[in-house]
């Protein structure tokens, strides 16, 4: 009887910890019924900055790297947000003599935004921009000397990617250079300061 007693009281215990953990965790693999903590409003500032960093490559296999700072302005109760960004990039790849770099380059982004989760939130979204670097490519089909050309053209950037706990943000990204600069993928974690919650 005493055992029993024990037991019971042992499985009460156990019950009230799983229910309290339920309660608090409310993370995106739990089942709906079980979430009890819902943030169904929007909680998210207009106005929110990110800062990243991550690997590029150029799409005949070379590595490098990228550097950005984005200005967000989220519009509150749409799941559209309007990004400025100043980023810098270099990559190179030595088998095929590309090199590429670009300390200042300023896009405009609109990003759409789905709330499947609680705490996951993927994105897409398309940008426009300006660069100003330089590229050396002796086996361009237009023809190079081997000497490093200025470059000052536009780029098109097609992004998507996740934003996990409201400010990390994962972020795969395609930019299409014009101007004779090899074309770049990238792969980068950022951090939003100042968002906060999109319903």
């Amino acid at each position: 009887m005493k055992r029993f007693t024990i037991l019971s009281a042992i499985c009460m215990l156990l019950s009230s910890s799983i229910a309290m953990a339920q309660q608090l965790d409310a993370s995106w693999d739990l089942p709906e019924e079980k979430q009890t903590i819902q943030r169904v409003g929007d909680d998210v500032q207009d106005f929110e900055i990110g800062l990243g960093a991550g690997f590029a490559t150029p799409l005949k296999f070379g590595s490098g790297m990228k550097l950005e700072a984005e200005a967000r302005y989220n519009i509150v109760g749409s799941p559209w947000d309007l990004g400025l960004q100043y980023s810098a990039l270099f990559v190179e790849s030595p088998k095929y003599g590309i090199k590429f770099s670009s300390g200042a380059m300023y896009s405009a982004h609109v990003d759409y935004n789905w709330r499947n989760w609680n705490n996951v939130a993927p994105f897409a979204g398309l940008g426009a921009g300006y660069y100003n670097g330089e590229y050396l490519n002796p086996n361009n089909p237009l023809g190079h000397d081997g000497t490093t050309t200025k470059a000052s053209n536009a780029f098109l950037s097609f992004r998507g990617g996740c934003e996990f706990w409201d400010h990390l943000r994962i972020t795969a990204e395609y930019r299409l250079f014009f101007g004779g600069s090899p074309s770049v993928i990238s792969i980068g974690v950022g951090w939003s300061f100042f968002g906060g919650h999109r319903k």
